[in-house]
Protein backbone atom coordinates (compact mmCIF):
# COMPACT_ATOMS: atom_id res chain seq x y z
CA UNK A 1 0.00 0.00 0.00
CA UNK A 2 1.38 3.36 -1.02
CA UNK A 3 0.52 6.35 1.17
CA UNK A 4 1.53 9.91 0.39
CA UNK A 5 2.24 12.09 3.45
CA UNK A 6 0.19 15.29 3.38
CA UNK A 7 0.95 16.75 6.79
CA UNK A 8 3.60 16.24 9.46
CA UNK A 9 3.43 17.47 13.02
CA UNK A 10 5.00 17.02 16.45
CA UNK A 11 3.14 16.30 19.68
CA UNK A 12 3.94 15.25 23.23
CA UNK A 13 3.57 11.64 24.30
CA UNK A 14 0.76 10.91 26.76
CA UNK A 15 3.27 10.95 29.64
CA UNK A 16 4.76 14.21 28.39
CA UNK A 17 8.26 12.70 28.63
CA UNK A 18 8.95 12.64 24.90
CA UNK A 19 8.12 14.37 21.64
CA UNK A 20 6.55 12.33 18.85
CA UNK A 21 6.66 12.94 15.12
CA UNK A 22 3.40 12.11 13.34
CA UNK A 23 2.16 12.14 9.76
CA UNK A 24 -1.20 12.16 8.08
CA UNK A 25 -1.32 10.67 4.61
CA UNK A 26 -3.62 9.64 1.79
CA UNK A 27 -3.50 6.42 -0.17
CA UNK A 28 -4.03 6.14 -3.92
CA UNK A 29 -7.72 5.43 -3.28
CA UNK A 30 -7.93 8.73 -1.32
CA UNK A 31 -8.26 7.09 2.11
CA UNK A 32 -6.73 8.78 5.13
CA UNK A 33 -3.96 7.20 7.21
CA UNK A 34 -1.91 8.26 10.21
CA UNK A 35 1.38 7.09 11.65
CA UNK A 36 4.08 7.85 14.18
CA UNK A 37 7.40 8.70 12.53
CA UNK A 38 9.72 9.52 15.44
CA UNK A 39 10.10 9.47 19.20
CA UNK A 40 12.84 11.45 20.90
CA UNK A 41 12.28 9.53 24.15
CA UNK A 42 13.63 6.24 22.88
CA UNK A 43 10.50 4.06 23.22
CA UNK A 44 9.89 1.58 20.41
CA UNK A 45 7.24 2.49 17.87
CA UNK A 46 5.96 1.35 14.50
CA UNK A 47 6.10 3.56 11.40
CA UNK A 48 3.22 1.54 9.95
CA UNK A 49 0.40 3.57 8.40
CA UNK A 50 -2.91 3.00 10.19
CA UNK A 51 -6.09 3.67 8.20
CA UNK A 52 -8.35 6.38 9.62
CA UNK A 53 -11.34 4.09 8.93
CA UNK A 54 -9.74 1.35 11.07
CA UNK A 55 -9.31 3.81 13.94
CA UNK A 56 -12.97 4.77 13.66
CA UNK A 57 -14.04 1.10 13.57
CA UNK A 58 -11.91 0.28 16.62
CA UNK A 59 -13.49 3.18 18.49
CA UNK A 60 -17.01 2.07 17.56
CA UNK A 61 -16.26 -1.42 18.87
CA UNK A 62 -15.10 -0.02 22.25
CA UNK A 63 -17.79 -0.51 24.94
CA UNK A 64 -19.72 2.73 25.42
CA UNK A 65 -19.77 2.37 29.21
CA UNK A 66 -15.96 2.06 29.52
CA UNK A 67 -13.64 5.08 29.64
CA UNK A 68 -11.50 5.55 26.55
CA UNK A 69 -7.83 4.68 26.81
CA UNK A 70 -5.17 3.98 24.21
CA UNK A 71 -5.89 0.26 24.63
CA UNK A 72 -8.66 0.44 22.00
CA UNK A 73 -5.94 0.92 19.37
CA UNK A 74 -3.85 -2.09 20.43
CA UNK A 75 -5.60 -4.46 18.03
CA UNK A 76 -4.35 -2.28 15.16
CA UNK A 77 -0.78 -3.23 16.15
CA UNK A 78 -1.10 -6.98 16.84
CA UNK A 79 2.63 -7.82 16.61
CA UNK A 80 4.21 -4.57 17.77
CA UNK A 81 5.33 -2.95 20.98
CA UNK A 82 2.69 -2.05 23.54
CA UNK A 83 3.88 1.55 23.14
CA UNK A 84 2.55 1.82 19.59
CA UNK A 85 -1.10 2.22 20.56
CA UNK A 86 -0.22 4.85 23.18
CA UNK A 87 1.92 6.84 20.76
CA UNK A 88 -0.77 6.80 18.06
CA UNK A 89 -3.32 7.79 20.69
CA UNK A 90 -1.12 10.78 21.62
CA UNK A 91 -1.26 11.88 17.97
CA UNK A 92 -5.06 11.62 18.07
CA UNK A 93 -5.20 13.66 21.29
CA UNK A 94 -3.09 16.33 19.58
CA UNK A 95 -5.51 16.31 16.61
CA UNK A 96 -8.33 17.01 19.12
CA UNK A 97 -10.07 13.67 18.63
CA UNK A 98 -9.85 13.09 22.40
CA UNK A 99 -9.29 15.20 25.49
CA UNK A 100 -7.96 14.11 28.87
CA UNK A 101 -10.35 13.60 31.77
CA UNK A 102 -8.92 15.67 34.66
CA UNK A 103 -7.01 13.67 37.30
CA UNK A 104 -7.45 10.34 35.45
CA UNK A 105 -5.61 8.37 32.80
CA UNK A 106 -8.75 8.37 30.69
CA UNK A 107 -10.02 10.39 27.77
CA UNK A 108 -13.30 11.56 26.37
CA UNK A 109 -14.21 11.64 22.69
CA UNK A 110 -14.53 15.08 21.13
CA UNK A 111 -16.19 15.84 17.80
CA UNK A 112 -14.92 13.04 15.56
CA UNK A 113 -16.94 14.34 12.58
CA UNK A 114 -15.25 17.75 12.74
CA UNK A 115 -11.80 16.15 12.85
CA UNK A 116 -12.74 13.81 10.00
CA UNK A 117 -13.84 16.77 7.87
CA UNK A 118 -10.67 18.72 8.62
CA UNK A 119 -8.43 15.77 7.77
CA UNK A 120 -10.26 15.09 4.51
CA UNK A 121 -9.67 18.67 3.39
CA UNK A 122 -5.90 18.41 3.74
CA UNK A 123 -4.01 18.35 0.47
CA UNK A 124 -0.39 17.39 -0.13
CA UNK A 125 1.99 20.05 -1.35
CA UNK A 126 2.30 19.99 -5.12
CA UNK A 127 -1.10 18.43 -5.77
CA UNK A 128 -3.14 19.46 -8.75
CA UNK A 129 -5.27 21.85 -6.73
CA UNK A 130 -2.25 23.75 -5.39
CA UNK A 131 -0.65 23.80 -8.84
CA UNK A 132 -3.89 25.17 -10.31
CA UNK A 133 -3.99 27.86 -7.61
CA UNK A 134 -0.41 28.89 -8.40
CA UNK A 135 -1.23 29.03 -12.11
CA UNK A 136 -4.26 31.22 -11.42
CA UNK A 137 -2.13 33.56 -9.33
CA UNK A 138 0.41 33.76 -12.14
CA UNK A 139 -2.34 34.46 -14.69
CA UNK A 140 -3.53 37.40 -12.60
CA UNK A 141 0.01 38.78 -12.47
CA UNK A 142 0.43 38.41 -16.23
CA UNK A 143 -2.82 40.27 -16.82
CA UNK A 144 -1.50 43.30 -14.91
CA UNK A 145 0.68 45.94 -16.48
CA UNK A 146 4.30 44.95 -16.28
CA UNK A 147 6.52 47.21 -14.27
CA UNK A 148 10.12 47.25 -15.32
CA UNK A 149 13.03 48.83 -13.56
CA UNK A 150 14.82 51.58 -15.41
CA UNK A 151 18.41 50.74 -15.95
CA UNK A 152 20.97 53.35 -15.08
CA UNK A 153 22.53 55.11 -18.00
CA UNK A 154 25.69 53.55 -19.27
CA UNK A 155 27.13 56.78 -20.51
CA UNK A 156 30.29 57.79 -18.75
CA UNK A 157 30.29 61.03 -16.84
CA UNK A 158 32.77 63.49 -18.11
CA UNK A 159 35.14 64.60 -15.50
CA UNK A 160 37.16 67.75 -15.79
CA UNK A 161 40.68 68.00 -14.58
CA UNK A 162 41.80 71.12 -12.93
Amino acid sequence: MSVTPIQSFKCPSLSGKSQLGCQIGKSADNKLHIRVTSNDGGGKFSKEWIAWNDIQKALKSWPKDEPITSFFLSKLYPYSSANCAGFLFACLVDLKVFEAVPNKRQYSLLDMKAVDLTLRQLKPKGTTSSVVAKKRAMAKKVGKKKVTKKRPSRSKKKTTKQ
